[in-house]
């Protein structure tokens, strides 16, 4: 049986489709992030999977603290396992 989150059920109940991307193996796109920020009103901080391997890893934590202008989109595009669910 397929898991889903609360937000997909309530999608499937409400008649809309789901397609399961395992953001992993692709990660989606600058243009594709951008539209999930401004739908969602957060910040591209947000997106952060803090509590991943991945962070620590790539000590993400003292990169956005080194320069606010950290390009988040090269990172995202490259490893899927930055990305939190929103």
């Amino acid at each position: 049986m397929l898991h889903l989150p609360k937000r997909a059920k309530w999608l499937e109940k409400h008649k809309n489709e789901l397609e399961a991307v395992d953001i992993t193996l692709h990660p989606p796109g600058k243009d594709r992030l951008k539209q999930i920020l401004k739908i969602s009103g957060k910040k591209i901080t947000d997106l952060l999977n803090k509590s991943g391997e991945q962070y620590r890893s790539l000590n993400m934590k003292k990169r956005s603290k080194l320069s606010a202008k950290t390009n988040y989109w090269i990172f995202f595009q490259k490893n899927g396992r930055l990305i939190n669910g929103l």
